[in-house]
């Protein structure tokens, strides 16, 4: 049995806005209708391989979502 605290995640890179004082408004913003041209395709290989992800097999999800 998987303990309650005992979770994998995926992170996103969005870049950074040149300022540190901007960084939290920065990452708490909503992407830029130009992000969707690469955002939709990361979401969906993501999505396809969050299997391997759930399996514990941190390095195969990894590499499928690189992959696509």
């Amino acid at each position: 049995m998987v303990a309650m605290w005992d979770f994998r995640r995926a992170r996103i890179g969005i870049g950074h806005p040149g300022d540190k004082a901007r960084v939290t408004a920065y990452v708490l913003k909503d992407f830029a209708k130009a992000d969707a041209d690469w955002l939709v395709p990361l979401l969906e290989a993501i999505n396809n391989a969050a299997p391997l992800l759930a399996d514990g097999k941190d390095d195969a999800f990894q590499t499928q979502v690189n992959y696509r």
